[in-house]
């Protein structure tokens, strides 16, 4: 048995030798197109969409500058609001001439008496002008004063259940005015310190991995998928299934050849992986190992599996090609996963293409993914099982025609 096999594996390895140059291409462009692509996609993914500071001109009633004024340094002691907004205090004259410049954003208006109105529960409600030329912009403008007034009608939700309670049983040192100031006051307080309560966690559209290492890992699992014509004559060529009879007549059973077959070109795509991780993380070549691996063994499995489920070298291109392209776009290595359906977010995790990437991700020290090595790995022996099964039939059918 084990030289059956032992002669297989010599037969493998010199067809591969007649594809040497075009794994070898394979291999420079696995190294080279993910490095390359994977940063200008980033920069494609980033360029535009930064937004300029929204600039908000707050203008009160003639007479009123000091309110405007308080209100303004209000707005500005507030550190998440000043990451994107900014506030500038003026007459109503000049805010609207400013808006009409296109200087500003839009103009906040308040009406009379606007801060004593908010005391006393009254709640007079300002006018938010927006410039219609700067669509963005206005709709964050007026996504910022929706959320400024869903902000303040809960504080005065709040302000209004614990004056109901001073008012149950209100106690003799306290005046109902004072009560009232110091109530909203204590408000105020946690609203301008609001920040201290959130804890700032940035995320990334590609989720675990970064937006390079993202689609530079996608690439490196897809390309080897495509190599299924490259390795088609190790599995069904008419030479092959002449030799195959062969040795059936010796007493050697075919799956050895093809065990023989799928090891060849395990070791064929090993350097497409390798090579390319051994840019990405020089540091940690011997932790690339097992993951390039395990990702050799499967991308072979597939491309056997495509060459003996197609009839010919330009079918089980089609097919290896439809594949591949499916897995890469569903697994987010198109578009963004985040603007994917929230159906196929759901199946991505579930892929061989999200588990190859992942198990390569652990040598860019990336947390693992529990199920992808072991995922990977039995799927590898389902398409190994598949593929003896499926080249001892055509071997039959073989003997048969023959």
């Amino acid at each position: 048995m084990a030289g059956g096999f032992l002669h297989s594996l010599r037969y493998s390895f010199s067809q591969l030798c007649r594809q040497l140059p075009l794994l070898a291409g394979l291999v420079l462009l696995c190294a080279l197109l993910p490095a390359l692509a994977a940063p200008a996609l980033e920069g494609m993914l980033s360029s535009g969409t930064g937004v300029r500071s929204i600039t908000v001109a707050l203008a009160g009633v003639e007479g009123e500058d000091e309110t405007t004024q308080t209100l303004a340094s209000y707005l500005l002691s507030m550190s998440d609001v000043n990451e994107f907004c900014q506030v500038i205090p003026m007459s109503e004259e000049e805010a609207l001439s400013a808006l009409e410049k296109g200087e500003v954003t839009a103009a906040l208006l308040l009406p009379q008496g606007f801060l004593p109105s908010i005391l006393d529960g009254e709640n007079k409600a300002p006018v938010l002008v927006l410039d219609p030329e700067r669509s963005l912009e206005s709709y964050l403008a007026l996504w910022l004063s929706e959320g400024a007034a869903d902000m303040l009608a809960t504080s005065q939700a709040g302000i209004y259940a614990v004056l109901d309670l001073y008012r149950a049983d209100p106690p003799a040192q306290v005046p109902f005015q004072q009560a009232v100031l110091d109530i909203n006051l204590a408000y105020l307080n946690v609203i301008l310190n609001r920040s201290s309560s959130f804890r700032v966690q940035e995320v990334s559209a590609t989720g675990l991995l970064s937006v390079p290492h993202h689609y530079g890992l996608s690439l490196l699992v897809y390309l080897p998928l495509l190599a299924a014509p490259l390795l088609a004559p190790l599995f069904s060529s008419r030479k092959l299934l002449s030799w195959n009879r062969r040795l059936r007549s010796v007493g050697y059973p075919s799956c050895l050849s093809c065990l023989a077959a799928l090891t060849a070109a395990s070791c064929a795509l090993l350097p497409v992986f390798l090579v390319p991780m051994a840019l990405l993380a020089p540091e940690n070549l011997g932790a690339a190992l097992l993951p390039c691996l395990v990702c050799a063994v499967w991308s072979a499995a597939f491309c056997a599996l495509c060459a003996l489920l197609s009839p010919s070298a330009a079918g089980c291109a089609v097919l290896s090609f439809l594949c591949a392209t499916l897995g890469l776009f569903i697994c987010g290595g198109i578009i963004p996963p985040v603007l994917l359906p929230r159906a196929l977010q759901d199946l991505a995790p579930l892929l061989p293409v999200t588990w190859a990437r992942r198990v390569l991700a652990l040598a860019l020290d990336y947390d693992p993914m529990p199920m992808a090595l072991p995922a990977l790995v039995l799927l590898s022996a389902l398409f190994a099982g598949l593929c003896v099964l499926l080249f001892a039939r055509r071997v039959s059918r073989e003997e048969v025609t023959g």
